[in-house]
């Protein structure tokens, strides 16, 4: 490691030669006299030190500066800068000489010394400490303990000028190990930081340094224009460096592996190699050479040279983590060969040698997940675990021994641990959703494993895993922010607006590079701060931290007990690259069924070519019913769902129209005749409890907005008599509120919305495209359009459901792993159940008139799904044929929740009240007159009873 600290620690002009003063005493028989200590002032120990740091050999600057503490003990000095500075340099040589535990205790006193108020401590020399700390710490694979040690240095560097060297280094090393942990989108940001400030040293290696590390998470991120201009400059920075120019090239490399170019890969490649060489740095030997063995076994099927490259990266690599990448490198090789044992030995050979901890020999046993927490290159060991179940699977296939497929299922259960911990670690979403797609692979093999095993329970917990984890982590921090006090829960959300906020300025900054560097610095500080936040309050409030980072992925017995309603059935699926499976589960059995791979994919796109173009379901309907008869018996004839069924569908990716599938392939059966149909993002997203901020207010029951027109800036066309229905709908609820025209604005939608259970928006939508500029799906209100990242949406609204009656609302990017980013989800996102939204742009008409329908069902107390069922059957039932097609009403689908949903009482049940307690009034009046009439007449008065007792 380099010795980035000695730059700035011991960076003083004065060397005095220190004269010894040596005392010979006598010793008379085995009596020994003990040496007197060399004492002197602060000073003059200051100068000792300079001087013990003159020799050459680690070793004897270590006994020189001993002794030095030793005399400083002896002479009872008190403690002050000059004393942490030789404990300071101590631990960096102990450190250094491979001692790093006693390189940590010397540290840790260097830095309690300059921690305290005194004058005679010196503050800012804690940030070479803390980055020594942080080298230290990971180094030892404490990774949590290393980035809390680097922003310390940072913190206090920052402060002062002569420490901007630390700082800037301090930013790459961040930025290396938030690559380790997969969080690339602030590896990135972190670079830029420390870019920044090379830049103002005037520093090119630094400057270098941090492009390299900017460079190699976009590249992962395939961010690939930007990566190139980094790797461009940072080769002109680092042109007389041939350990840099090393680095330079092998990133070039990874780039044209990125765009498919394998013959200019493996020429950087190879550059890189013979950089490395001149330079002696035989790390970056090893890494080379690993890096062209993966080229050739997986980009040119030369299995032969790849396993050379390997072995020759073993023979350069010196850590045992360093070898362990080259070993399941081989291992991997053999896989691919068919040499299953020789495989398996190298992979476990891997492990064990990567960890450094106690791993069973034995094949089918893994480590425990304690040994794996704290480990930095998380990322490598992940590709371990996954290919030891890939090789115990293959194994099972070949061989059909079960204890190998029993051994799989562990190690994938495993492997799914630590994508939670890699997960927990992650703060943009965009490093989220890289790996929720990177690790789609695992989830893959491990369904497979179940259905092998023929275990629909674990099954069921793959497929949960596999989906909406981001969704499921935001529906956490709701429920843990209800554990905060207030003040907390305020200051969390100015921080999270704040981080939205630099979001929304850098996707639509037009601006020079300079404008969105300091945007970009902004947005590091900002999730730096949140970060902060976070951890403050989860050790001060554990109820906090135990919910927010909970497993609450829902079991198949909490499913079938607290969740699926009355005569309900969940269906749900995964599509992966190679295999298609459904699972299936009511009251009283579960199955698993794997799906025709090939046929599905066939099918949903000749089903979606109908449903994109709807003048073809006009013009060949036949043919839409034999393929969606199709879809339907791959998809749903195969679990036998019976008449009735009330269907919650999860699927993997796109929404589609299920209610719209026919069980007949000759003439129309809509499946939506025969069950009501709703969709849900995963199970334990319908588990999740709904806990408003606020108790429901009985004079808010609707909330109703139609724009019908729009700023002309806008380019939208006017939604005529969209004021009138959305008008129409409030008529059924008691004390509605409705805003049209220009009422209908974005800040009175965010100040209305989170105060009524029943929100519905008769608007425009858009959802996101290659062929369009916004980068996300957007929703149009009357003086401004905005987007998911600036629907900066109420704390725990009490909306329980919310209607969008607007184009394609539940459309937007497919997130492999996580589903349809689209405006729907974002609301179920900020807390509130049960969305109605659409899949494709809809006819005003019928877009009014199910909604008309659908709230005469909810009224009525129709659950959700049945609400919207007998809607589009009226529909059906009320249209000619030409309307009956399903672009004209399958469009609309219920997503979460399904359960009836009170939001007060009809007008109707108020005005019968109101008339009966008139009626009564009135019936009390005539009966008071007629008795005063009476009176008046020929009655007696009734005589006064006699009272009784002790007192009269």
């Amino acid at each position: 490691m380099e010795n980035t600290s000695n730059r700035t620690v011991i960076s003083f002009e004065r060397r005095f030669g220190v004269i010894y003063i040596l005392a010979a005493f006598l010793s008379c028989g085995s009596f020994n006299v003990p040496a007197i200590p060399l004492c002197g002032t602060s000073r003059d120990f200051s100068d000792r030190i300079d001087a013990a740091l003159e020799g050459n050999h680690p070793a004897g600057v270590i006994d020189r500066l001993e002794n030095l503490k030793n005399d400083w003990e002896n002479c009872h000095l008190a403690k002050d800068s000059t004393f942490a500075r030789l404990y300071h340099i101590l631990g960096r040589y102990y450190w250094e000489s491979g001692n790093i535990e006693k390189g940590l205790t010397y540290t840790r006193t260097a830095i309690g010394v300059n921690s305290e108020t005194s004058p005679a401590a010196s503050g800012k020399a804690l940030a070479n400490s803390f980055f020594n700390m942080g080298a230290m710490y990971a180094q030892k694979g404490e990774i949590n303990a290393a980035v809390e040690a680097y922003r310390q240095a940072i913190a206090i560097g920052s402060r002062h000028d002569d420490k901007q060297f630390i700082v800037a280094k301090a930013y790459k090393e961040l930025a290396s190990i938030l690559f380790g942990q997969g969080d690339l989108g602030k590896s990135v940001l972190a670079a830029e930081k420390g870019f920044a400030v090379s830049r103002k040293l005037g520093d090119s290696t630094l400057m270098a340094e941090n492009l390299i590390e900017k460079s190699q998470s976009l590249i992962a991120l395939e961010a690939l224009a930007e990566a190139e201009t980094s790797l461009q400059s940072a080769k002109l920075l680092g042109s007389e460096n041939q350990r840099l120019l090393a680095a330079i090239y092998s990133l070039f490399a990874e780039y044209h592996v990125k765009k498919e170019q394998i013959p200019a890969a493996i020429s950087n490649y190879e550059i890189s190699y013979r950089h490395f060489v001149k330079s002696g740095f035989l790390y970056g030997c090893g890494q080379a050479s690993v890096n062209l063995g993966y080229l050739y076994a997986e980009r040119a099927g030369n299995y032969k040279t790849a396993l050379e490259c390997y072995q020759r990266a073993l023979g350069y690599f010196q850590a045992p983590q360093d070898k362990a990448i080259a070993r399941n490198a081989i291992a991997g090789v053999y896989r691919k060969m068919g040499a299953g044992e020789q495989a398996l030995a190298f992979n476990q050979h891997a492990i064990r040698e990567f960890l450094q901890a106690p791993v069973p020999r034995n094949r089918y046993e893994n480590p425990e997940a304690k040994h794996i927490r704290q480990v930095v290159d998380k990322t490598n060991l992940l590709d371990m675990v996954v290919l030891k179940g890939h090789l115990l699977l293959s194994d099972y296939e070949t061989r059909g021994e079960t204890p190998s497929l029993k051994a799989a299922l562990a190690t994938y259960m495993l492997a799914d641990t630590m994508i939670d911990f890699m997960r927990w670690e992650h703060v943009g979403t965009v490093s989220k959703l890289f790996w929720r797609n990177k690790t789609r692979d695992v989830y893959e093999h491990a369904i497979r494993t179940s259905y092998l095993l023929n275990d629909p329970e674990k099954a069921f917990f793959f497929f949960e895993k596999s989906r909406a984890a981001l969704l499921q982590d935001q529906i956490n921090e709701l429920g843990a922010n209800a554990l905060l006090p207030e003040k907390e829960r305020i200051k969390e959300r100015q921080l999270q607006s704040r981080i939205n906020e630099l979001l929304i300025r850098l996707s639509s900054e037009d601006g020079g590079e300079a404008q969105k560097g300091s945007l970009r610095a902004s947005l590091y500080d900002a999730q730096e701060a949140l970060q902060h936040f976070a951890k403050r309050v989860e050790g001060s409030h554990p109820a906090y931290f135990a919910y927010k980072y909970g497993q609450r992925i829902s079991t198949l017995k909490n499913l079938r007990d607290h969740v699926l309603g009355s005569n309900q059935g969940f269906l749900s699926y995964f599509i992966g690259e190679k295999f298609a499976y459904g699972f299936y589960c009511d009251g009283t059995s579960a199955s698993l069924r794997e799906i025709d791979f090939e046929r599905y994919q066939e099918t949903v796109r000749d089903f979606e070519r109908y449903l994109l173009a709807p003048q073809l379901q006009n013009q060949d309907f036949k043919a839409y019913l034999k393929t969606s008869f199709q879809l339907f018996a791959l998809l749903i004839q195969p679990f036998g769902v019976t008449e009735g069924k009330r269907l919650v569908i999860s699927p993997d990716g796109k929404f589609l129209p299920f209610a719209a599938l026919s069980r007949n392939a000759d003439k129309e059966d809509f499946l939506v005749r025969h069950s009501p149909v709703s969709y849900a993002y995963s199970a334990s997203f319908l588990a999740s409890k709904h806990t408003p901020a606020t108790k429901q207010s009985f004079f808010r029951t609707f909330f109703g907005m139609a724009p019908v027109a729009f700023s002309p800036e806008l380019g939208q066309a006017s939604l005529p008599g969209s004021d009138k229905a959305v008008n129409k709908l409030g008529r059924q609820f008691l004390f509605p509120k409705i805003l049209s025209g220009k009422a209908a604005s974005k800040s009175a939608f965010l100040m209305n919305m989170a105060q009524f259970p029943v929100v519905h928006l008769f608007t425009h939508a858009s959802a996101a495209s290659e062929h369009m500029s916004k980068p996300a799906p957007v929703l149009y209100f009357s003086d401004s359009v905005t987007t998911l990242s600036e629907l900066d949406l109420p704390y725990r609204p009490a909306t329980k459901l919310i209607v969008l009656s607007a184009c394609e609302t539940g459309v937007g990017v497919d997130q492999s792993g996580e589903g349809v980013f689209s405006l729907a989800r974002i609301f179920a996102g900020a807390g509130i159940p049960s969305t109605l939204t659409t899949l494709w742009k809809i006819e005003s008409r019928s877009a009014y008139q199910v909604s008309s329908w659908f709230y005469e069902g909810l009224c009525d107390g129709l659950p959700l799904d049945c609400a919207l069922q007998q809607a589009q059957l009226k529909w059906l039932n009320s249209s000619d044929k030409t309307e009956q097609l399903p672009y004209q009403w399958a469009g609309t689908v219920l997503i979460g929740k399904t359960g009836k949903i009170s939001a007060g009482p009809h007008p109707m049940t108020m005005w019968l009240i109101l008339a009966v307690v008139v009626l009564a009034a009135f019936a009390m009046g005539y009966g008071s007159r007629l008795m005063k009439r009476n009176n008046t007449g020929t009655s007696k008065p009734v005589p006064k009873k006699r009272r009784f007792g002790l007192f009269i």
